[in-house]
């Protein structure tokens, strides 16, 4: 795995706690981009919400990828690029959620893997519960 000084972030949290994993971003951002554009469905629908713009979708990734992103990093892009992630709603979110999940398995060490998926998982929970109407409206 390739290690960098300016790029590497460290993962916190309590199944870490004595393990300090470093990894690349802007690489992992990069292969994830070029692996999402290979996939012809996949790469339709970014096209499509990005206004066929790449870059607009390598810079959500980079901010949904980075493990230290809070709800309030997420612009609009990166917020729809959650959800496609994690919600398994409609066509696209049964195929993306799977096959990013596999791509980080392939391409990082288990642990960062496994980290990085709760890490979007936990950024889409946080998404629905600041939408869910409020207890006892409605």
């Amino acid at each position: 795995m390739a290690q960098s000084a300016r790029n590497g972030h460290h993962l916190p949290g309590p199944e870490l706690q004595h393990c300090i994993l470093e990894f690349d971003l802007e690489n992992l951002v990069e292969t994830v981009v070029a692996v999402f554009r290979s996939h012809p469905h996949i790469n339709n629908v970014l096209i499509h919400i990005c206004g066929g713009q790449w870059e607009r979708i390598a810079h959500a990734l980079h901010i949904i990828l980075n493990p230290l992103a809070t709800l309030h990093d997420l612009c609009p892009l990166a917020q729809n690029i959650v959800e496609l992630m994690s919600a398994e709603r409609g066509v696209t979110g049964r195929i993306l959620k799977p096959y990013f999940n596999t791509l980080l398995a392939k391409v990082l060490p288990p642990r960062l893997s496994a980290h990085l998926c709760r890490h979007v998982f936990r950024l889409f929970l946080e998404m629905q519960a600041r939408d869910a109407p409020p207890i006892g409206s409605g």
